[in-house]
């Protein structure tokens, strides 16, 4: 009985919450094996409640670190999160900032947009006005061109006034011309050479007829051959002589920087060298169309006029004058156009011993087939390197004096008219004499 009791009380003690177990009571057993074996069984079931007990306690303390990790793990994601709540913070202030940044240089944008619509449309009115002003720029600029050209250079040749073709014989001349041309060569194609007003001797007109012969076919005469051989061949007037600049040193200060022409051999005298070939008209003609042009001054130089009729006088109004114009007649080329004049001083009209010691060719008007030409012709002998010289004659010296006294008139009208007309203005074309 006691026992039992003892049992009871042992197992209503090990069912209970408590982790402590009891003491074991003893129990009065008479009996020493089964005392013994009650001993046993009771060491055993404390044995393993005290295992479970620890097992459990192992358990919990496991669990407990497990849960101060996660509280750990816990902590430091809360603190992450409050980190990343601080940077989304700064960030919307940041945002927030950028986006008035924004604004404000939103409304610059639009702001300079305006400005560049005003600014396009000031640039615009301002290109209109300046293109009106270019025109009216333009239209003043020719105007004045136009009254300097008037003023300083004269107008230009009146060749309305004339009517020209080419005869026969290459050369161009205009319609009274040509009528005198067909009236003096009427019946006179079988004269090829004949005296005009002077008497040539027999030397020049047989050197100007064998130049005929050789040259009957050219009608170019800017190159013609002249009676020299070489190599039983004839050669040409750019054989024998040549276009040269003239060096300092010259006998006429004048001429250096100018053209010359010079002997490339030995030519022999009355060596027939070309005629003196261009545009032919009537004296009256020739005043009528070109005085007081802008081609008068330069193209009165080159001039050659030669009376038909002998003893004609000074009353006369140039309608039987033949006047040639090697630059009207684009002769330009032609190498006797440059053969230069014997005067030592071009202005004097007066020829010294020297001047005349100088000359080595000259003009000759013979009738060729009836109508008088001019041809150059060599007087003496002429060695090669020396310039090639002619006498133009009186009225040379004084078309000179001329025309550089209406240069001098020219070059002061020039300065008047660009001082106190244009002023600053610039013309492209701006008249360098």
């Amino acid at each position: 009985m006691y026992y039992h009791q003892h049992r009871s009380q042992y197992v209503q003690s090990s069912s209970s919450h408590s982790p402590i177990l009891p003491t074991p009571v003893p129990i009065a057993i008479n009996n020493p094996s089964r005392k013994r074996k009650f001993e046993c069984l009771a060491n055993d079931a404390w044995t393993q409640q005290n295992a479970d007990l620890n097992a459990e306690r192992s358990k919990n303390v496991h669990l407990r670190q497990q849960l101060d990790a996660l509280q750990h793990q816990l902590h430091q994601q809360s603190l992450q999160l409050n980190e990343m709540r601080i940077s989304r913070d700064n960030y919307k202030l940041q945002v927030c900032s950028a986006n008035k940044g924004l604004r404000r240089k939103q409304q610059d944008l639009d702001q300079l947009k305006r400005e560049l619509v005003d600014s396009e449309t000031t640039i615009k009115r301002l290109r209109s006005s300046l293109k009106r002003r270019k025109i009216e720029r333009d239209k003043y600029k020719l105007i004045a061109s136009s009254l300097r050209d008037q003023m300083m250079e004269g107008m230009e040749p009146r060749r309305s006034l004339i009517e020209s073709c080419k005869s026969k014989d290459g050369v161009e001349r205009t319609r009274n011309a040509q009528i005198l041309y067909h009236q003096m060569t009427k019946g006179e194609h079988d004269k090829m050479v004949a005296h005009h007003h002077e008497n040539l001797g027999l030397q020049i007109p047989n050197s100007i007829a064998r130049f005929m012969m050789i040259n009957k076919h050219d009608k170019t005469y800017k190159n013609p051959l002249v009676t020299i051989k070489v190599n039983d061949q004839h050669l040409t007037l750019n054989d024998i002589a040549e276009k040269r600049q003239i060096q300092t040193g010259h006998r006429v200060p004048e001429l250096v920087g100018k053209l010359g022409v010079f002997a490339k051999m030995d030519i022999p005298p009355y060596t027939a060298l070309g005629r003196y070939i261009g545009f032919e008209c009537t004296n009256k003609e020739w005043n009528e169309v070109f005085d007081f042009t802008n081609k008068d001054a330069k193209h009165s130089e080159y001039l050659f006029s030669f009376d038909l009729d002998e003893n004609i006088g000074d009353n006369h109004d140039g309608s039987r004058q033949i006047t040639i114009d090697p630059l009207e007649g684009n002769m330009d080329d032609l190498l006797l156009l440059y053969i230069n004049d014997i005067r030592s001083n071009l202005f004097d009209s007066e020829l010294s011993d020297e001047d005349k010691a100088h000359q080595n060719c000259k003009f000759v008007v013979p009738k060729l087939y009836g109508w008088p030409t001019p041809i150059v012709i060599t007087t003496k002998h002429i060695k090669k390197g020396k310039e090639l010289l002619l006498d133009y004659g009186l009225a040379f010296s004084v078309l000179l004096k001329q025309n550089e006294r209406w240069r001098k008139l020219m070059r002061s009208a020039n300065e008047q008219i660009a001082n106190n007309i244009l002023g600053d203005a610039v013309l492209d074309d701006y008249y360098r004499l």
